[in-house]
């Protein structure tokens, strides 16, 4: 800071030097930026052992050299590394027909399921130990084409709502007087139909998933192509529709996500409603499961929460505490989901990375 003279005399102004030191910093933290197992898509997470890059982004896979690199990383004395995982999404016409054969492949399991438990009968207190085991597994195939089906039926209705806007929007902008407007007239009338027969199909009972399938197959060949390749919210996600106007999906893309199933309960007291400003309708828990050894484990649970605007509402609650589940925002006023057991299905661990991949992120 300059100095303002007062009377005559020597006056001495020390200016900092424009000489900086080197400040020392960290050569054991590393960028690593590839493809993995699982976890978080395009966001730098910071571990510090091999054992952090497992729990987040899966373990070592052939398929994944981005694995071993980290490994030997933390293996020849790195402390740090920033990791970043890209994923290359399957093209969503390719996608569907993925699920569609895994549906149609099931379909042999599903129906000796259902043999089996027309075998078995109802349920009752004295059959042996390994006959319930045989009619628990005849159930959950049952229970597992179901949701697969469910799956199909939601992700088909959304490419169909394209095809509508597309076409509504074909039509609005031709003239008045313009010949081809009774070919854009059909184009939305057939959309439209399509819409109407995915509401037809009754998912709700079993004897109708077989015809239901074929029904789906039906629809998704109408579909002209350019609305099958069409970008699908979520595609690559294994998730579940819990509302009609929620999903529930894995927190990142891939084949991971599809061990998780999810079970809903409605458990809440008055006591903790009351203390939460809502009603016990309001809320509900949340239970992500998968199978460890052969037995269904709970891996998160989550009590309480809500699809109305709180502190407490699904996605929030999911977004802050859960390493494997998010939400979508539930719409206005939506109700709590009914209780049972949701199947997360649909992930994909997309391909190989290309040029592209590494731009994009």
């Amino acid at each position: 800071m300059a100095i303002a003279p007062t009377y005559p005399g020597v006056y001495i102004e020390e200016i900092p030097s424009g000489v900086r030191s080197i400040v020392g910093v960290s050569t054991s933290i590393t960028a690593f930026i590839g493809r993995a197992v699982s976890g978080v898509v395009n966001e730098p997470t910071i571990i510090f052992n091999y054992g952090d890059y497992e729990r987040q982004f899966g373990g070592l896979h052939r398929d994944y050299p981005l694995s071993y690199v980290v490994r030997d990383f933390f293996l020849n004395g790195g402390g740090q590394a920033v990791i970043v995982r890209l994923y290359n999404p399957t093209p969503s016409a390719e996608a569907l027909t993925s699920l569609f054969d895994d549906a149609a492949a099931d379909t042999a399991n599903f129906t000796r399921a259902q043999e089996i438990l027309a075998e078995l009968g109802a349920q009752d207190p004295n059959d042996p130990p390994v006959e319930n085991a045989v009619r628990d597994e005849a159930e959950s195939a049952v229970e597992s084409f179901g949701a697969r089906l469910n799956f199909l039926s939601s992700t088909l209705n959304t490419i169909v709502e394209a095809w509508i806007a597309g076409a509504e929007e074909a039509l609005a902008a031709l003239p008045a007087d313009d010949p081809g407007i009774p070919a854009a007239e059909a184009a939305l009338d057939a959309a439209e139909e399509q819409l109407d027969a995915l509401d037809d199909i009754d998912l709700s009972d079993p004897a109708n998933y077989e015809a239901s399938l074929q029904a789906l197959t039906a629809v998704r060949d109408a579909v002209p192509p350019e609305f099958l390749i069409a970008e699908v919210p979520f595609m690559g996600y294994a998730q579940v529709q819990l509302t009609p106007g929620v999903i529930l999906m894995a927190a990142g893309p891939g084949e991971w996500g599809n061990a998780y199933s999810a079970t809903v309960s409605h458990n809440a007291t008055d006591e903790a409603a009351e203390s939460l400003g809502l009603t016990v309708d309001d809320l509900f828990d949340l239970e992500i499961t998968t199978l460890i050894e052969g037995q269904t484990r709970s891996v998160e649970r989550f009590v309480n929460v809500t699809m109305l605007e709180h502190a407490r509402r699904l996605d929030y609650v999911l977004e802050r505490t859960s390493s494997l589940v998010r939400a979508t925002a539930p719409p206005l006023d939506e109700n709590r989901p009914a209780e049972g057991d949701y199947v997360l299905l649909g992930g994909d661990d997309g391909g190989f990375l290309n040029a592209e991949s590494y731009l994009e992120s």
